[in-house]
């Protein structure tokens, strides 16, 4: 049973504005803008995570700011370094005097409050199905839903492969597609709980997956699964009751592409071939693991190309 993560995303509304206080978007100098170019003393520096300061600010006043520090609630613009001239320390090394060389302009360099997202706006107008960008942004406003996160397991066969550490034997060559498949799960947001190389033995195999399947739902597996000797995945799986739903599918790459489950352990067995592997892994696995964490059924649709 899946939850159905789009309608509960998109119903949701933030319950805070982002950001919930005028923000500095440089490192520079607060100040009203009804003021002048030219000398201005500074009162007083405001970092990141201070409170905003409500103090009178004269128009020849200013306060020295961070990035993303609040704006002083009678300052309405922001100079940055880069348009000033520091022109005195006082006695404790802190600057008390420096030159505005630009025309102060109000909500310059300002990021006003709400500016990213408004109280009761909807948080997602549109689903991006990446758990990167859902978590993040309920994080922004403090929101604590924990998104479902299907356990996935990579494995590789073949005796021919290497660990990229391991020194190069004649013969031997190096394993890439764990890599490239566990680089890809992190990137679409979801965790590898186990990695393996698997040899080209029945037994083994058996033995390996029979062990992986007991602490996660899906399999990634690259090879083993064409018409070779040594392809031993579809008579393992057949062995271990998994039933094989397809064994080959009508594309190019990615031919040998097979698929089984058996209760609610799911196996996608992928070409060897890494270009292959990569294409079956974006067609067939990555909308089950989707679909696994909550999100909508999606269709993969593929452009068609005519070649005269």
């Amino acid at each position: 049973k899946t939850t159905n993560l789009n309608k509960i995303l998109l119903e949701m509304k933030a319950p805070v504005n982002i950001p919930p206080f005028r923000a500095s978007i440089k490192d520079g100098y607060a100040m009203k803008s009804t003021g002048f170019s030219g000398s201005k003393r500074v009162l007083g520096c405001i970092a990141a995570g201070d409170s905003p300061n409500s103090l009178p600010l004269a128009e020849d006043e200013c306060y020295k700011i961070n990035t993303g520090a609040p704006l002083p609630l009678e300052a309405d613009c922001v100079v940055q370094v880069e348009d000033t001239k520091l022109l005195q320390l006082d006695k404790n090394g802190q600057e008390c005097l420096v030159d505005i060389m630009l025309e102060p302009q109000a909500g310059l360099d300002v990021r006003p409050v709400g500016y990213d997202l408004s109280t009761n706006d909807h948080i997602f107008p549109a689903l991006d199905p990446s758990p990167v960008v859902v978590k993040s942004l309920l994080a922004s406003v403090g929101n604590k839903l924990v998104i479902p996160n299907p356990r996935v397991a990579i494995v590789s066969t073949g005796s021919e492969l290497l660990s990229p550490r391991d020194q190069l034997t004649p013969g031997k060559i190096f394993d890439s597609n764990t890599t490239m498949l566990t680089e890809l799960l992190v990137y679409f947001g979801y965790n590898c709980m186990h990695t393996s190389v698997i040899c080209d033995s029945f037994e083994q195999t058996k033995e390996s997956l029979l062990d992986i399947f007991e602490v996660v739902d899906f399999v990634i597996c690259s090879g083993g699964v064409s018409m070779g000797d040594k392809d031993f995945i579809k008579s393992v799986l057949e062995d271990l009751q998994f039933k094989i739903h397809c064994g080959r599918v009508n594309i190019k790459p990615g031919k040998p592409m097979t698929f089984a489950s058996r209760n609610d352990k799911y196996f996608f067995g992928l070409p060897g071939n890494p270009v292959s592997a990569f294409v079956t892994f974006h067609l067939f696995a990555l909308p089950a693991i989707r679909f696994a964490a909550g999100w909508d059924r999606c269709k993969c649709s593929l452009s068609v190309l005519n070649v005269k």
